[in-house]
């Protein structure tokens, strides 16, 4: 359990300085991925020209050792678990909270001590937990996320690496004020999209029910039935003083595509499980972990998984999936996203704006970013 900072002071330092429907989680064996076998690749610091990659593995594929690469100092992660309607999606929730934590402890060297974990927690779902308790650092709450971050904003330098995940319910406000109009947007991309979010803890009411809205959330606006909210423009907010080198922002929710334009910086890498007018009931964040855990991302074969790898694999299976289940997704495509340019516009892997290979589209940075520990300069 991390306790490094008060309310008290985070409240004083923000005057100082700086005042996502659920997945159907499938078992393991459904998700059609390998295990790991990747091969050992360490890096040497040759500072301040930048490092040189060396390959160690006897096995393993030949990399070039006149590589320059920038490594990361140091890597912090944020994880978090918002609200679920039932004790399945509790358990769907934790389950890839508990991966995630596992894949960047084990296989990418995170500290625990680096990794905040913030949960909303039931407890008479107990039993559905599906993850060690005590990792876990926060109830998920608005005022503990925006301790979280003001924290990391405080020592984050910009030669860090800060990998945030959420995994939640999610919605757009706009898609719904369109969707009761008729019109379809599917195909926007995020460029009209405002006031996505995803959802935490409800609150109690006066008649003392509680409830949170998600899918059809035109349905009520009965602010008193509404648990918290984080829109996009709040995540913003809370992450817009971190100055590291890297930025990574991997959304689960429904309708994450929303959270681009917002979350768009020059130095972040924002990946989506849908655009912001879908459905994200594929399950995107499963296959994301698989495809930081195993070698079946690694396209190229050599050795190394790179971030653009994970994402076209995570998007291939999540296409694969809908094409397997026509209705699962509520009869609808689904489209991972990815903005790494900055531009606030987010694109498919098989889009016209994914292109890898070029500087200036989307793709480019991520497919130069290596086992979440270096960059390709």
């Amino acid at each position: 359990m991390k306790k490094l900072f008060s309310l008290t002071s985070v409240v004083l330092s923000l005057i100082v300085s700086f005042i996502v429907v659920s997945p159907a989680i499938l078992g393991d064996s459904d998700y059609f991925v390998k295990k790991s076998d990747r091969k050992n690749i360490v890096l040497l610091r040759d500072q301040p020209k930048g490092l040189m990659a060396k390959e160690i593995s006897e096995k393993g594929p030949c990399v070039n050792s006149n590589l320059k690469v920038q490594y990361y100092d140091k890597k912090y992660a944020v994880i978090l678990v918002g609200y679920f309607n039932d004790s399945q999606h509790y358990n769907w929730f934790t389950r890839d909270a508990q991966r995630q934590y596992d894949v960047l402890t084990n296989k990418y060297n995170f500290s625990d001590n680096n990794i905040y974990v913030l949960v909303t927690q039931k407890k008479d779902w107990a039993d559905n937990l599906s993850m060690n308790p005590a990792i876990i650092d926060y109830n998920a709450t608005k005022t503990n996320i925006m301790m979280v971050f003001t924290h990391l904003a405080s020592i984050l330098n910009e030669n860090d690496l800060l990998y945030v995940v959420v995994i939640d319910h999610g919605a757009d406000t706009h898609h719904l004020f369109f969707k009761r109009l008729g019109i379809d947007i599917d195909f926007w991309r995020g460029i009209f999209a405002h006031d996505t979010f995803f959802a935490l803890e409800k609150t109690e009411n006066t008649s003392g029910k509680t409830m949170i809205l998600h899918h059809d959330l035109g349905k009520n606006t009965n602010q008193s039935e509404i648990g918290e909210r984080i829109y996009d423009h709040d995540l913003k907010e809370y992450t817009q003083n971190i100055h590291a080198r890297r930025i990574i922002f991997v959304i689960q929710p429904c309708f994450s595509g929303g959270f681009i334009n917002d979350l768009s910086g020059i130095n972040h890498v924002v990946l989506t499980a849908s655009t912001e007018a879908q459905l994200a009931n594929a399950p995107f964040i499963g296959y994301f972990y698989f495809g930081l855990n195993g070698s079946a991302s690694d396209s190229n074969q050599d050795g190394r998984i790179s971030l653009g790898e994970v994402y076209e694999y995570t998007a291939d299976m999540v296409y694969e999936w809908i094409r397997q289940n026509p209705e699962g997704n509520g009869g609808r495509p689904q489209f991972p996203l990815i903005d790494d340019t900055g531009d606030k516009i987010g694109h498919r892997n098989d889009g016209f704006g994914y292109k890898p290979n070029v500087s200036n589209k989307d793709g480019y940075v991520a497919a130069r970013i290596y086992d979440l520990s270096y960059e390709e300069l």
